[in-house]
This record gives C-alpha cells, sequence and structure tokens, in this order.
C-alpha cells in the first residue's frame, strides 16, 4: 500500500494535486510518512524490524537540510475526507 501511493505522489499529478488539496498544510507531513514507512518498513524481510541507517539516510539529509526535520503529523479522516464519515 505505501509503495502505491508512494509512486502515485511521485508520478501522478492530478493525484497529487487532489491529496494536497485534501490535506492542505498536513500534505508536507504525510508525504514524508509515506515516504519513511515506504523506503524503511516496507523492505523488513523478517518477522522483526531492524532499522538500518543507510535506509533511512536520504531523508533525514533533506528533511535537516532542506525543511523542518520536525515532522508533525495529525491525521483524521473525517477533516481531510467528510464524504467518508
Amino acid at each position: 500500500m505505501f509503495s502505491v501511493m508512494r509512486e502515485l505522489l511521485d508520478t501522478n499529478i492530478k493525484f497529487q494535486n487532489f491529496v494536497q488539496t485534501k490535506l492542505k498544510d498536513q500534505y508536507f507531513s504525510f508525504e514524508q510518512i509515506i515516504k519513511l514507512t515506504r523506503n524503511v518498513l516496507s523492505h523488513t524481510t523478517t518477522a522483526s524490524i531492524n532499522l538500518k541507517t543507510d535506509d533511512f539516510i536520504k531523508q533525514k539529509d533533506y528533511l535537516k537540510n532542506e525543511k523542518d526535520p520536525i515532522v508533525k503529523f495529525e491525521f483524521i479522516y473525517a477533516k481531510y475526507f467528510p464524504e467518508w464519515k
């Protein structure tokens, strides 16, 4: 699921615009969480999750150098997708 979401956000401008419109100021945090889960957690091949620095170093550097390194995320479906109540 995370891989599909990340691919859609990266390659489909209509989908990206739709999600940005819905999430507004939460979009950046949402995108970062999707990237983290896809890049790190989705590549786990064993029952235990072993995070390796090289699995998320690029994302960490990006956040430190390009954006605010603190990602705050509160996602309540009903707030952003009222039609799904």
